[in-house]
């Protein structure tokens, strides 16, 4: 059985975990192979879109440290392989050029909590919940840190970190970590409805957006802020941007179809 399965419908290009017995926990090979997809659909000019998802009950429970997944982890770990491909996984979600969402099916745990917040956008379920459970088993949450906390907040990591509490994806989507929560059955729909909101618009504005966002997170003061984003500004009028504007004044729908490349 093929434990991440990827698949392409219309303009998206779908990553599903496929692990369900052990709650799609990422083993050392579903790594890899989540990497080669990401960079596979990178390249794909029919994909403008990314969703992650998992099959079962639970979105991702992080990393495999089943019994029969302890051997091949402990060698892993012990090269430092382990933590450079989890990190190499982490950051090219997160810092990847076309817009992604994570389809929360069920609970993200751990790793899997990552994975959600390396996401630009996150669509759950009413029954779901993310946690950090890793302090109970002696294991410090440290690769997924660099993304989530300066996303939710040092106050509330240190409450959720240390606790290893659970919090249901209705309270993180009022605090703002999670874009919308959805019955079970309408998680599909709702994901169609954000993904067409998405190729409404223009290739090269939403990866500069991103660029953007992630820019604040890694250059926090207000000048290197407003020199980065006068840089952009001076760029910001280019063919697309004149396409658009002129499909406005036309009461047009622009075809974003020309704007796009093999690879962003």
């Amino acid at each position: 059985m093929e434990k991440l399965i990827t698949e392409i419908i219309g303009n998206s290009g779908y990553i599903r975990l496929n692990n369900p017995k052990k709650g799609n926990a990422l083993s050392v090979d579903m790594q890899q192979q989540f990497i080669q997809a990401l960079e596979d659909f990178s390249n794909n000019p029919q994909v403008r879109i990314v969703v992650l998802t998992g099959n079962g009950n639970y979105f991702c429970t992080g990393m495999d440290l089943s019994s029969g997944n302890q051997a091949n982890l402990r060698q892993e770990l012990t090269s430092g392989k382990a933590a450079n491909q989890t990190i190499n996984l982490f950051m090219s979600l997160y810092h990847y050029q076309k817009p992604t969402i994570a389809l929360l099916n069920g609970a993200a745990l751990g790793g899997g909590v990552g994975l959600m917040f390396a996401c630009d956008i996150r669509i759950g379920t009413k029954k779901g919940y993310f946690s950090f459970p890793e302090v109970r088993r002696g294991i410090v949450p440290a690769t997924i840190s660099t993304i989530i906390v300066p996303q939710i907040g040092s106050s509330v990591a240190l409450d959720l970190m240390l606790t290893g509490r659970k919090i249901s994806y209705q309270r993180a989507c009022s605090l703002g970590f999670i874009s919308e929560v959805v019955d079970d059955d309408r998680l599909e729909d709702t994901a169609s409805t954000f993904i067409n909101y998405l190729l409404s618009g223009g290739p090269s504005a939403l990866r500069v957006i991103k660029e953007i966002v992630h820019h604040r997170d890694d250059y926090p003061t207000m000048e290197q802020n407003v020199e980065y984003v006068k840089e952009i500004f001076s760029q910001m009028f280019n063919a697309e941007a004149m396409h658009g504007i002129q499909s406005f004044a036309k009461r047009e729908k622009p075809d974003w179809t020309q704007f796009y490349s093999p690879k962003l």
